[in-house]
């Protein structure tokens, strides 16, 4: 296993996807198996090997298992589009359901959707809809995967996690009733449902490119932005969309009360892989004063993730989130003066 890898390494696969460049870098290029190593932690080996075939000797075996994974995945897809399209649900349509997270951007700003690593299946339904796709799939093979850990009780009151042998692999679908376990975000999930859209080639309906932007912000703020790199890179594609509607996300963003959220992500985005947001949709989303400071502050890191300090995340989450302010601009005094 290599090194791991240092902030020049990061920064070297972040410019070699898109982000800002800078003459120390091409003066001092990191070690490729640094740069491979830092492919793998963020998700993005595919994404590397296409942009440096130099990188082919360190990852080629990782792109063989990581195709392998991603065909598994497809054939898992091939088996749930065919289950909800069956009579009996008659779902597999915008309205009755909606791919989220990686399969949504995998078909909404890849070229190759297999190109976008994912680990799972993420499916929403309406709330009504959920027992009868639930049993469904259980009829079609997939095994509802129970846990006691004491985060499934909570997961189970907004989704059930099933899996589906292929092969030789084991896939993970996760079926939604919403799109958090936090019923703080006030988000009309029915229409979310009722927006999804069928790309060209996909097996089933996707969240819209406004809602799956949103979504990611969303996926980044609760997991404290510990995201890996690959959803920056959705971040980034999904902001470079020429049909994006940014006012209709603006709204939205304000309304699932998600402004800050969005904001912190898009300027991560920016600063890391040279996001096309928009002057007015930043200063529109963005929070106070001093809110943008202290996050800007705790979101300058630049390794595996945006956070400043290993402790950051409970304050950026805390701040981004709407929480107290006092409470988090503590942490960040704490970490700032260690």
């Amino acid at each position: 296993m290599s090194a791991s890898p240092s902030l020049a390494a990061w920064a070297q696969l972040r410019a070699l996807l898109g982000g800002p460049s800078s003459p120390a870098l091409a003066a001092a290029p990191a070690p490729l198996d640094q740069v491979a190593q830092a492919a793998r932690l963020g998700g993005v080996v595919r994404l590397a090997l296409a942009a440096d075939p130099a990188l082919a000797p360190h990852l080629s075996e990782d792109a063989q298992q990581r195709a392998f994974v991603a065909l598994s995945l497809e054939a898992a897809l091939e088996r749930l589009a065919a289950t909800l399209r069956a009579p009996g649900l008659a779902l597999a349509r915008p309205g009755g359901c909606a791919l989220l997270k990686g399969s949504a951007t995998a078909a909404l700003v890849y070229p190759d959707p297999l190109a976008r690593e994912r680990r799972d299946l993420d499916l929403l339904v309406a709330p009504a809809d959920f027992p009868r796709v639930a049993a469904a799939l259980a009829a079609a093979g997939w095994t509802p995967a129970e846990s006691r850990a004491w985060w499934a009780t909570a997961r189970r009151r907004h989704e059930q996690a099933f899996r589906l042998t292929v092969g030789r692999a084991t896939v993970e679908c996760d079926l939604h009733r919403r799109l958090s376990a936090f019923t703080a975000w006030p988000i009309d999930h029915q229409a979310l449902l009722r927006r999804a859209i069928t790309p060209p080639g996909a097996l089933l309906p996707v969240s819209s490119p406004e809602d799956t932007l949103l979504h990611t912000a969303l996926h980044a703020v609760t997991a404290g932005f510990s995201v890996p790199l690959r959803a920056w890179v959705d971040v980034a594609r999904l902001a470079a969309r020429r049909d994006l509607d940014w006012p209709v996300i603006v709204t939205r963003a304000r309304a699932w009360r998600l402004a800050v959220p969005l904001w912190a992500a898009l300027q991560v985005a920016t600063r890391w892989l040279s996001a096309p947001v928009p002057p007015d949709v930043t200063r529109d989303l963005a929070p106070s004063p001093a809110t943008a400071l202290a996050l800007r502050r705790l979101l300058s890191g630049d390794g595996a993730t945006p956070l400043g300090h290993p402790r950051a995340a409970s304050a950026a989450r805390l701040l981004a989130a709407g929480g107290p302010a006092t409470r988090a601009r503590l942490v960040l005094e704490r970490l700032t003066h260690r």
